[in-house]
């Protein structure tokens, strides 16, 4: 039986492609790198020639994407990963997850939006700690390495793209005063496609990322900055928190289709679930006797 696994699926590469009856599965022997930045694009390609494996590509991609697409892949996010080492396939969830001080009636007191704007709405971020356990179980390239490109563009700037323009305009009002001042020109207004943005105070943290891996983003200066922030706009995150942050290592889902092997995101992902169910489902109608959009 064909095997077909995705070789490492962080929820940050995302490929649309329009469906067809017919379309005829790509297959490869190397490595194959899509993202929503050319920035993240080059430096993973870049990643690649110089020996590094999938898990190298994978990080490196995803501290471009803190810089120049924080709105696809930040630091204070998280997601998922699948991949395949060694003829073995393992998921890593690495998601956000609630504060200690939360419950389930948390949002029932508070203002009817708190659940998605403010700081009560910041979970305990996941993305730094699952980059750095993809790398520490799988990496092959230095981990100081992967962070030369990322940092560069942080501290030198890039050019801001279409899509930044587009994410920030008409949205000044849901960032506070210190959150504007990163993302906004000085005067307020969202930089332009083609204009230069630095973010030195990212750099200061890629560089701690760097230099002291998960405990300088779970810890020290990037830590308390994270808690005061989230406090000064209604959060209950703690240095605890985040000192406590753990990934899961979990065994995927498992399904088969006209030959294939596939293996899926297993929950709190509700991709694998969706996917499997849809599979079986498109197993009963038969899809094939029908022709493309009919």
């Amino acid at each position: 039986m064909k095997s077909m696994a995705y070789r490492l699926l962080v929820g940050l590469f995302t490929l649309s492609l329009p469906w067809s009856a017919s379309a005829v599965p790509a297959e490869g022997s190397k490595i194959m790198i899509s993202g929503p930045s050319p920035h993240a694009v080059e430096i993973g390609k870049a990643i690649a020639e110089e020996g590094g494996n999938v898990v190298d590509v994978a990080v490196a991609v995803g501290l471009t994407l803190a810089v120049t697409s924080p709105y696809f892949g930040s630091l204070g996010g998280g997601g998922f990963a699948l991949i395949k080492m060694d003829k073995e396939v393992h998921a890593l969830d690495f998601r956000e997850i609630a504060p200690k001080a939360t419950s389930p009636t948390f949002y029932v007191q508070r203002e009817k939006d708190s659940s998605i704007t403010g700081g009560a709405a910041v979970g305990v971020p996941g993305f730094a700690a699952g980059l750095w356990e993809m790398h520490k179980k799988y990496g092959k390239l230095p981990w100081s390495r992967l962070f030369k490109e990322p940092l560069k563009l942080a501290q030198n700037g890039f050019r801001v793209s279409g899509e930044w323009h587009r994410k920030t305009m008409g949205s000044e009002t849901r960032f506070n005063t210190g959150g504007k001042k990163y993302f906004f020109k000085k005067d307020g207004k969202p930089y332009m496609p083609g204009e230069i943005l630095k973010q030195q105070s990212l750099g200061k943290a890629l560089r701690l990322f760097r230099s002291k891996n998960v405990k300088g983003f779970y810890s020290g200066d990037v830590a308390r900055d994270i808690v005061d922030t989230v406090k000064k706009t209604g959060g209950v995150i703690e240095m605890e928190d985040l000192s406590s942050y753990k990934v899961r290592w979990m065994k995927p889902l498992e399904a088969d289709f006209k030959g294939y092997h596939l293996y899926l995101m297993p929950p709190p992902s509700s991709g694998g679930v969706v996917i499997k169910s849809a599979l079986n489902l498109i197993e009963q109608v038969k899809m094939d006797q029908y022709q493309a959009f009919s």
